[in-house]
């Protein structure tokens, strides 16, 4: 059976670390790291450590286009029990 994609924008892969903070956070916070390993206009997939929950919203630090881009989790499932696969939608600005 075949699925429709529900992305607005055609994904390219990539693979370039990023930092990013939970939100709302605070200047204190230590960044946490992960991996984009596919962007496209509207959003990335993300590889981290880091369990994120839908809806949570993050800020990405480096490695996108712009130096600081907010993000919202779409969906995010458990990848050979050692990372999460993270689907990013980016906030309208």
């Amino acid at each position: 059976m075949e699925t429709k994609d529900r992305r607005r924008s055609e994904r390219k892969a990539v693979c370039k670390a990023v930092d990013y903070v939970l939100l709302p956070s605070s200047t204190e916070e230590e960044p946490l790291s992960g991996v984009v390993v596919d962007m496209g206009e509207h959003g990335i997939c993300l590889f981290t450590t880091e369990k994120l929950t839908e809806g949570q919203k993050i800020t990405l630090r480096n490695g996108v286009p712009q130096s600081e881009k907010t993000a919202v989790v779409r969906w995010g499932q458990k990848y050979q029990n050692l990372y999460y696969r993270i689907g990013l939608e980016f906030e309208e600005t």
